[in-house]
């Protein structure tokens, strides 16, 4: 008969592994366990499911570990291990989950992972594995769940990631991959979740991107992706957040943009994005991250921004915008950051903005403004930062401060004030 067994720190401590030759669950998970783990653990051949997540385990896995051949659930995530995973891992070919992320493992990944054939699951994210990723890894074809971001991880992504066509979340953010995204990744149509940002990928992204029925949340920020914006993005009808900044992307936003009506963020901010703010934009009454600072947008901000009804920052700085501040950005009641900064705006401050309480960080600096600070500034209590410096505003200062007690930081240099 087999055993099942939960067990909690306290009674860990008297855990003799001889003495349970046919337990097939251990399950140790959020306690407070420290040490190594022992070599005895290769004791309990009939083992199933190990789970010691969560705990402050140290040092190397012991060698008698891979030889547990009935493993199907290897779960040692959120503690110190340390060392390298050897080619002995291939013995776990029962596996469908492995779970190393946030510890302390370094060294190549041994390309005998691949021989996990049955592996639905594989996070190994948050430790310091190197060299670039086994071409192994095309043999998965039951994978749903892969993460090796923050790792050292060099050279492309697998040919076959998505070979199964079962692949669901992504994450390899924050590495030094290389090369253009593969094919079989452009047409995942499984595809719910994808995390590449703080890479050097490169590629034409109007090319390198399919449409994804399923996908929610897309990060490719800090690459070298090139091209303009594809219009097939609007398509995506489940698509919560588009995060493409800091790449090379140049044209304008495609008008379909505004067709994405799921969109909560939307952050295309330092690329080199030309030609009006689509009013479009005004469609997406889910935003609640509208950033698009860092680009060479023209003309004037469009009133629709005001229908946004959700949006809770909105960045526009850094582009060559002109005309006056939307009088109505006042109905944005629940913006609690707004950066108009370096600009061209002109004309008086709208007092609409004193609707927006929530208001913590507005900064409106190098336009130019005239005017007054509006009275009816007094009203924005949550406010911590104000930035209003380099502009041409004038009148008294006095008044307008004298009930914005939360205050932690104020410029209004390089203007006219009394």
């Amino acid at each position: 008969m087999n055993t099942i067994w939960i067990i909690n720190w306290q009674q860990a401590s008297y855990l003799n592994f001889h003495s349970f030759p046919n337990l097939i669950r251990l399950d140790l998970h959020n306690n407070s366990l420290y040490g190594s783990i022992p070599p005895h653990i290769g004791n309990l051949s009939k083992l199933v499911l190990l789970d010691l997540s969560q705990n402050n385990l140290h040092g190397s896995i012991p060698h008698e570990l891979w030889k547990l051949k009935s493993l199907t659930e290897l779960v040692l995530r959120e503690n110190h291990f340390s060392g390298s995973i050897p080619a002995s891992i291939g013995n776990l070919t029962n596996l469908f989950t492995l779970s190393l992320h946030q510890n302390k493992f370094s060294g190549l990944i041994p390309k005998e992972v691949g021989m996990l054939k049955y592996l639905i699951e594989l996070k190994s994210s948050k430790n310091s594995f190197y060299g670039s990723i086994p071409s192994t890894f095309n043999n998965f074809t039951y994978l749903q769940h892969l993460q090796f971001g923050h790792n050292h991880l060099t050279g492309p992504l697998p040919e076959n990631i998505c070979i199964g066509g079962s692949l669901t979340y992504f994450g390899a953010m924050t590495n030094n991959l290389t090369g253009e995204i593969p094919s079989s990744l452009t047409d995942c149509k499984s595809l719910y979740r994808v995390r590449l940002e703080g890479n050097h990928l490169t590629g034409n992204i109007s090319e390198a991107f399919g449409v994804y029925p399923k996908l929610s949340f897309i990060a490719l920020s800090g690459n070298r992706f090139y091209g303009e914006i594809s219009p097939k993005w609007s398509q995506c009808h489940n698509l919560q957040g588009l995060v493409i900044a800091n790449n090379n992307i140049t044209e304008k936003i495609p008008l379909e943009l505004g067709h994405a009506t799921q969109l909560h963020v939307l952050d295309l901010s330092s690329n080199h994005l030309t030609g009006e703010i689509p009013k479009e934009l005004g469609k997406l009454t889910m935003m609640n991250r509208l950033l698009l600072s860092g680009n060479q947008f023209s003309g004037k901000i469009p009133s629709e921004i005001s229908l946004l009804s959700k949006l809770e920052q909105l960045e526009l700085a850094s582009n060559n915008l002109s005309g006056p501040i939307p009088d109505d950005l006042g109905n944005c009641s629940n913006l609690w950051n707004l950066n108009l900064s370096k600009k061209n705006l002109e004309e008086s401050i709208p007092s609409s903005i004193s609707y927006i309480t929530p208001l913590r960080r507005l900064d409106l600096s190098q336009n130019s403004l005239v005017g007054g600070i509006p009275q009816q500034f007094e009203k924005l209590q949550s406010l911590e930062v104000l930035n209003l410096s380099h502009s041409m505003l004038s009148g008294s200062i006095l008044e307008a401060f004298n009930d914005l007690h939360g205050l932690r930081f104020v410029n209004i240099s390089f203007n006219q004030f009394e």
